[in-house]
Formats: C-alpha cells, structure tokens, sequence
C-alpha cells in the first residue's frame, strides 16, 4: 500500500482515491487509507474558493443522486449560496465557528 500524494493529484483524483480506499478489501486499508484520504482532501479544499466548493459539491453529489431526490436540491440550493458568497472564501471567524459545532442544527418548524 502506497498513500503518498504529490501536490499535482488533482481533488477529483483525491476524490477517487478516497472511494477506491473506502472499498479496500483489507479492512485496515479500508478504514486507515479512507481516513488519510479524506485528511488529505480536507486540507486540499481549504485552499478552494466558495465558488469551487460549490461547483465540486454540484458535480460530485450529481453523480450520485437522483435528479428528483430531496438530496439534489438541497445540494442545489447550497451550491448556489456558495456561487453567490461575496467573499469568495471563508473568514476566520467562519472557521473557528465551524470547529466549534460539531453537529449541524436542526430545523425548527
């Protein structure tokens, strides 16, 4: 097993890569590999605009969702919040923010 990435791995191979390691047959592979991908890629879109996130969040839960499925939309609706964000990119605040929930809200009705 060989899990060293150079910079030039794309998000989308990081992407593949996760998925391929989390259908590892080695259980050890499985779970350790999917972890330091996922590692990996978390750190790779830290470095991404609000407007790239949003674009990979489109493309990559398109592929698996159905057109019609509550999943889509919601994807849909957040990929355009992203497209519309007037900074581009996460404040400080925003991270620290993020770190300190470690949940996400529940809808009040």
């Amino acid at each position: 097993m060989h899990w060293v990435f150079d910079e030039d791995v794309t998000v989308g191979e990081l992407i593949e890569i996760q998925r391929r390691l989390a259908r590892a047959e080695s259980a050890f592979e499985s779970v350790v590999g999917t972890l330091w991908a996922a590692g990996t890629l978390q750190k790779r879109l830290a470095g991404l605009t609000d407007r790239q996130i949003g674009q990979l969040l489109s493309d990559v839960v398109g592929e698996i969702s159905s057109v019609f499925g509550p999943e889509m939309t919601i994807c849909q609706h957040a990929a355009l919040r992203l497209f519309r964000s007037a900074a581009e990119r996460l404040t400080a605040q925003d991270i620290e923010s993020a770190k300190a929930v470690d949940r996400v809200p529940k809808v009040r009705q």
